[in-house]
C-alpha cells in the first residue's frame, strides 16, 4: 500500500483494521510532528513496532506487511523496519481503510492508495518490485455522470450506496462504465 501523511499528531491513526475491534490493526502512532512509528496489532496486542521513523508531510511512502510461519515483518520503501513473532490468529471480517468504520475513530490524515491483499507472504524481492514500480497514479478520473444511485442502508454515520459511474477514457474521451 502507498500512504501519504498530510499531518502527524500525537495519536493513533488507523491505516488498516478489521471490523472486529483490536483483532487486526496497522496503525501509525505519532509522538511528534515529524516522527512516527508503525504498529501491527493482532488480538489487541502490539506484536511488531517499528522504531520512530522520520516522515515528510505530503510525500508518498510504500508500506508492506508480511506474515509467514508466525513471523510478522513491516517494510517501508522496501526496507524491513521491524520484525517479530506473532502466534495469534485473527478472524476474517470486513477491512476498514483509513479509520474505524464502526466508530469513526482514529482517522488517517492523508491519502492511502493501492491497498493489496495477498493469500501468501510476499518475498523481499516482490516487495522491492512493488516499491520500484513507483508511486501510485493519483490523478482522479474524469467523471462524466452518475446514474441509478440507490442508498441501501444508513447506520449512524455510515451510508452504503450503489450507483453506476461513467468515466471518460483518457485516450478517446468516450464515456464508458
Amino acid at each position: 500500500m502507498w500512504i501519504r501523511p498530510d499531518q502527524l499528531r500525537g495519536d493513533w491513526r488507523i491505516l488498516l483494521a478489521n471490523q472486529d475491534v483490536d483483532q487486526f490493526q496497522l496503525i501509525m502512532n505519532s509522538e511528534s510532528t515529524s516522527t512516527s512509528s508503525i504498529w501491527m496489532f493482532l488480538g489487541g496486542s502490539p506484536y511488531v513496532v517499528t522504531p520512530d521513523l522520520r516522515w515528510i508531510l505530503g510525500r508518498w511512502y510504500h508500506l508492506a506487511v508480511t506474515r509467514s510461519n508466525g513471523m510478522l515483518r513491516i517494510f517501508r520503501n522496501a526496507t524491513e523496519r521491524a520484525a517479530g513473532m506473532a502466534s495469534v490468529d485473527f478472524s476474517r471480517s470486513a477491512l476498514d481503510i483509513g479509520f474505524r468504520a464502526s466508530t469513526g475513530s482514529h482517522p488517517w490524515n492523508g491519502a492511502i492508495d493501492e491497498v493489496r491483499l495477498y493469500n501468501r507472504a510476499l518475498t523481499d524481492e516482490e516487495i522491492g518490485l512493488l516499491f520500484n514500480n513507483g508511486m501510485p497514479d493519483t490523478t482522479p478520473p474524469m467523471i462524466s455522470g452518475c446514474t441509478n444511485m440507490q442508498i441501501t442502508s444508513i447506520d449512524g454515520s455510515a451510508m452504503t450506496a450503489t450507483y453506476e459511474m461513467y468515466v471518460e477514457d483518457e485516450t478517446d474521451l468516450n464515456p464508458s462504465v
